[in-house]
């Protein structure tokens, strides 16, 4: 961070960073918890479809392929917010920032829509202070 910055405005920035990393990696627990259950469910599933024939099975296979899906989408978006908050503790990425603000945010992306609304609205109100504008341009300059 420039030297230019005062204490407040550093510790906003810092504080709406590292609660963006939390919820990102909040979200990244989650959608590894989510993968392994569904591992497990597909498991129990096939066995006990095996009885039953192809379309239970087929109907399994389905079921898997969505939560495969879900798992993917979670831990990309969780992954972006957690790494749109490292960015924007080192002033960097002001457009990555704020879409993190926005993704956490956002209760289709992860399980902690909770924590996400509100750390992701002080991000936000963070990001669209006029110092913390000129704060990221000083550090593009400086790069």
């Amino acid at each position: 961070m420039p030297t230019e910055l005062n204490a407040e405005l550093r510790s906003r920035i810092e504080l709406s960073g590292n609660l963006l990393m939390l919820v990102g990696g909040l979200g990244l627990l989650s959608a590894l918890a989510f993968a392994v259950y569904s591992v497990v469910m597909l498991a129990i599933g096939i066995m006990a479809a095996s009885d039953a024939g192809g379309d239970a099975i087929a109907q399994i296979i389905g079921q898997t392929v969505g939560f495969g899906c879900s798992v993917v989408m979670m831990l990309g978006l969780s992954g972006l917010v957690l790494v749109g908050g490292l960015r924007m503790k080192q002033l960097r990425s002001y457009g990555l920032a704020l879409a993190a603000s926005v993704l956490a945010m956002l209760p289709c992306t992860s399980a902690c829509c909770v924590i996400g609304l509100p750390v992701g609205i002080l991000g936000l109100v963070t990001l669209m202070d006029e110092e913390v504008k000129e704060a990221f341009g000083q550090a593009a300059l400086a790069a």
